[in-house]
């Protein structure tokens, strides 16, 4: 697996996993989750894009997910797959900027974009009160 290092950015992803497992059980539920510069993902976007992008990961010759691996997040597993607002996910030749970021079981722990050469973490509306 290809390591993706991402040096001196602030990625602070100890998102709540708790939203988006209620998606997964609820299902219907169309909540904006998270802003990219103005790119919005909804809660659905993100819980169909998981979905797939799991079933994605057994088959041969994937791509993703990829280790993601930074300095300023602690030493525990996270792997990114590429995302794009409208909830499909890489099919391959694709410019990708949005990433999910999960846990190796496939909790969701956030969502990136690049930004220019390194990354930076989107706005986790569901954070807010």
């Amino acid at each position: 697996m290809k390591f993706l290092k991402v040096a001196g950015l602030a990625i602070l992803l100890n998102f709540s996993t708790s939203v988006c497992s209620a998606v997964l059980v609820g299902g219907s539920s169309v909540t904006n989750r998270y802003n990219c510069d103005g790119d919005i993902f909804t809660s659905s976007t993100v819980a169909e894009a998981l979905k797939s992008s799991r079933a994605n990961s057994v088959r041969e010759g994937h791509i993703y997910p990829q280790s993601f691996e930074s300095t300023n997040v602690e030493s525990t597993d996270r792997q990114i797959f590429p995302i794009f607002p409208d909830g499909s996910t890489y099919i391959g030749q694709q410019e990708v900027k949005h990433f999910l970021v999960t846990d190796p079981d496939f909790n969701v722990m956030g969502l990136i974009m690049r930004d220019g050469k390194d990354f930076k973490e989107c706005k986790d509306l569901s954070a807010q009160s």
